[in-house]
C-alpha cells in the first residue's frame, strides 16, 4: 500500500510539473538566444552602386515570447564573397521581436514575429525559424505585405 501511494504521488508530481511548464518546457524565445552572423548579401548603396554586407545580430531573451535584437559588426565589401573589406557600416539600434504562434512559412515550421524599431516605433511582421545552427529571418518591407521569401541575409549562422 505504501509503495502504491508513493507511485501515485510521483505520477501526480510529474503531471503537475508538466502542466506548470516544469521539466523539459522551453519558451519560444529560448531557441533564438545567442549571436548569429549573416551570410554575405548584396545591397544598393546611397551612391546607387551594389555592395555586399555581413552583419551580426545578438538576441537576448526579454520574456518567453520577446527578444531584444541588437546588430553589430556590420561590414561593407566590394565583392560577392565578402572578402574585400571596404569598411564598417553603422548598425541599426536595438529592436524588439515579439514571437507569435508557429505556422508553416515557405514549407518550414516558423514563428510569426513582429519586429519593432525602437527609433521610429514602426512595427513590421515577419517570420523566423532555426535548427540550432542556422537562423532564417525575414521582416516585411514598408508595404507591410507578407514576405515572399527569407531575408537576403539568411541564413544566419550561430556564433
Amino acid at each position: 500500500m505504501k509503495k502504491s501511494l508513493q507511485l501515485s504521488l510521483a505520477v501526480l508530481a510529474v503531471s503537475v510539473l508538466t502542466a506548470c511548464g516544469g521539466g523539459n518546457s522551453e519558451d519560444a524565445a529560448d531557441k533564438y538566444v545567442g549571436t548569429w552572423k549573416s551570410r554575405c548579401f548584396s545591397y544598393k548603396g546611397s551612391d546607387g552602386n551594389t555592395y555586399y554586407q555581413t552583419r551580426k545580430v545578438s538576441m537576448d531573451k526579454v520574456t518567453g515570447a520577446e527578444l531584444s535584437a541588437s546588430y553589430s559588426d556590420s561590414k561593407a565589401h566590394s565583392d560577392s564573397a565578402c572578402t574585400n573589406l571596404l569598411g564598417a557600416i553603422s548598425n541599426s539600434p536595438t529592436g524588439k521581436i515579439n514571437i507569435g504562434a508557429e505556422e508553416i512559412f515557405l514549407g518550414a515550421q516558423a514563428h510569426y514575429i513582429v519586429y519593432t524599431n525602437p527609433t521610429t516605433g514602426e512595427a513590421r511582421q515577419g517570420y523566423m525559424t532555426t535548427d540550432g545552427t542556422q537562423l532564417h529571418l525575414v521582416v516585411s518591407d514598408v508595404t507591410g505585405q507578407k514576405p515572399g521569401g527569407w531575408g537576403n541575409a539568411s541564413p544566419y549562422t550561430k556564433q
